[in-house]
């Protein structure tokens, strides 16, 4: 746990530097919780579900494309009863995003492909590392020029030659909050009202 605190404290302050240099700065970063549902029905609850935190960067590119790097980690094996991982989860996923270039609205729908590394379940005897191929459909929703709430869906999908892991969607809700002041464009309201 200590290593991966050390990797995110890193990871952000490097962010932070980079976006320091530059006023118009197209970088963003998120805190989000997820669910991964694993779907298999002849499963308990426990061995369907798992709970983590996630942490992404974003840095918009051009024409409504911008990369995502995501870190997802289970942070408890128990909370009061209510949840309980049965595994432990951690993936890192690295994503190509494109948001209908709307970047400067503060409703902005996106949807992504990637692929992502995924460690191989604690449950399993001899289980590895994954790959996996990811498809997502997202939105952001900024409520002022800095910060916004997003969630996320994205399904996985890996190999059935791989023992570590099987395919599942995880589900992402958190904030964002972007480096530098946006330009929002309001655009779900106009004089007469809701669009």
């Amino acid at each position: 746990m200590k290593k991966l605190l050390l990797v995110f404290t890193f990871f952000f302050l490097n962010i932070f530097a980079v976006g320091a240099q530059n006023e118009e700065s197209p970088w963003a970063v998120g805190l989000s919780g997820s669910l991964v549902n694993l779907g298999d029905e002849g499963a308990s609850l426990k061995e369907r579900f798992n709970v983590q935190a996630t942490m992404n960067v974003s840095r918009y590119l051009l024409g409504g494309f911008s990369i995502d790097a995501r870190v997802s980690k289970s942070v408890f094996r128990e909370f009061d009863g209510v949840v309980t991982n049965s595994f432990s989860y951690f993936s890192f996923d690295g994503d190509l995003r494109y948001d209908f270039n709307l970047s400067d609205y503060n409703l902005v729908p996106y949807v992504a492909i990637g692929g992502g590394t995924i460690g191989g379940a604690s449950t399993l005897e001899g289980s590895s590392s994954s790959v996996s191929f990811n498809i997502t459909i997202g939105v952001t929703f900024w409520l002022t020029n800095r910060l916004g709430i997003s969630a996320q869906r994205t399904y996985k999908n890996i190999s059935e030659t791989q023992i570590g892991m099987a395919s599942h969607s995880q589900l992402s809700a958190g904030l964002v909050y972007s480096l530098s002041s946006r330009s929002v464009v309001l655009r779900l309201r106009n004089k007469r009202g809701w669009r």
